[in-house]
């Protein structure tokens, strides 16, 4: 068995461009998943094949994603209409599926880094794609040696990395 651990860093302040960048990048994942979800109940399916088959080319043009982004959209989306199909209590109380709201974007190890710099005020980095051949360095804030000794197990290679999700909660962006 396979122990996975899953650690919160919040991102320090960022400059205004890479936060315009970052917001875009969430409001267009949340709608392409919204998107996914329409597709999917339109089309009757679950299936990740077929909705790849029926929306990609359309949502990548339409929200100007990376293929990575979307593709996490995509499996987002299946997994809101499968748990909303196996939840036995909406036959019986009409629960409408579930809008997703909150800003959230899923990475997968390809695309999501840690770096670990010299500078003094933040020494961890986490390079991200936000847009077609758009990637950024956002900042963490490490806040114990716990933390810190994690991401130093990370750079070494020590754990594998699985995926990241960049997230908005109020003002603020954190990493997971």
């Amino acid at each position: 068995m396979e122990l996975k651990k899953t650690i919160k860093f919040k991102v320090g302040e960022l400059r205004k461009g890479k936060q315009e960048l970052i917001d875009s990048a969430l409001i267009n994942s949340v709608n392409a998943v919204k998107s996914f979800i329409d597709l999917s109940l339109k089309n009757k399916t679950t299936s990740n094949k077929r909705l790849h088959h029926l929306g990609y080319k359309e949502i990548v043009k339409e929200y100007n994603l990376p293929a990575c982004i979307v593709h996490q959209a995509r499996n987002k989306a299946s997994e809101i209409i499968r748990s909303w199909k196996s939840n036995k209590k909406r036959l019986h109380k009409n629960i409408p599926i579930p809008v997703p709201k909150a800003l959230r974007i899923r990475f997968d190890n390809v695309v999501f880094n840690i770096i670990k710099t010299e500078n003094k005020e933040f020494q961890f980095w986490a390079s991200v794609l936000v847009a077609k051949r758009k990637r950024i360095f956002i900042p963490l804030i490490v806040n114990s040696d716990y933390q810190k000794d994690y991401l130093n197990d990370l750079i070494q290679k020590k754990y594998n990395q699985g995926s990241a999700d960049l997230v908005k909660q109020g003002k603020n962006f954190f990493v997971h």
